[in-house]
């Protein structure tokens, strides 16, 4: 059984992914760091103020996990420009670390949406319920 030629990025290809490797390397390395930070925060905070320091732990695992999913998936995109024969699987490496990344995003933005909503919706079911008995009040009086 003969293995097909895996497909080979071109040199033009390559630095276009090396670019993006850099780049996503540099961010990897500040989610990371900044996660770190917020970690220390968490640690200082908890003590004394435990809802904040939940909020700063939340944060930590947000921001070290950012890190990480990018940091894997830039080392990935430097592999396709370092190695030959297996570009496609580390390409597809980096995609499923962005996947992961992206599926998390999606995740907390849409919770942040619904939350908001029903957040709004009650505050209009408040104001409305208010109005109602302000003008409920007027006109016995």
């Amino acid at each position: 059984m003969s293995q097909q030629p895996q497909y080979e990025f071109t040199s033009e290809e390559n630095q276009i992914v090396k670019s993006l490797a850099r780049n996503m390397k540099f961010v990897g390395v500040l989610y990371t760091l900044l996660g770190l930070l917020v970690g220390v925060l968490c640690g200082l905070t908890i003590l004394g103020q435990t809802m904040l320091g939940v909020s700063y732990l939340l944060q930590t695992i947000l921001l070290v996990l950012f890190g990480v999913w990018v940091n894997n998936a830039s080392n990935s995109f430097r592999k396709i420009v370092e190695t030959t024969g297996e570009d496609i699987p580390h390409l597809m490496t980096a995609i499923d670390s962005l996947r992961k990344l992206y599926r998390l995003q999606f995740v907390l933005l849409t919770s942040i949406v619904l939350l908001f909503l029903a957040t709004l919706g009650l505050s209009l079911l408040v104001g409305i319920t208010s109005n109602i008995k302000a003008v409920n009040e007027a006109l016995t009086n």
